[in-house]
């Protein structure tokens, strides 16, 4: 997969202090929630189109072409597990390349 953000966008999302802080995301039954210093955003699990992992991230995909990108430096071993069942669980045959938990 390939993601490409324009150069503009990506200085003028570095210039806004919120983008840079840190984002909690909360899986649940419910869906996905992103909680972050100006607000929360949250989907139902009809509106994640897919999950796929790399070596160094996990994408949650979302409709239009957004997605959440989880760096795995910044989640434990535990977690990460458990984020790879729901995913499984909850997405099925969407969840492609999600390791094994």
């Amino acid at each position: 997969m390939l993601a490409i953000m324009p150069l503009s966008a990506t200085r003028a999302s570095a210039k806004n202090p919120g983008v840079l802080a840190p984002i909690t995301y909360i899986f649940d039954d419910f869906g996905v929630s992103a909680v972050f210093i100006n607000g929360e955003n949250r989907a139902e699990w009809s509106l994640v189109t897919g999950a796929l992992e790399t070596s160094r991230y996990v994408f949650v995909l979302m409709q239009r072409g957004s997605f959440h990108l989880i760096p795995k430096s910044q989640v434990d071993e535990r977690e990460l597990a458990s984020l790879r069942r729901i995913l499984r669980s909850k997405l099925g045959s969407k969840a492609r390349r999600i390791q094994p938990a």
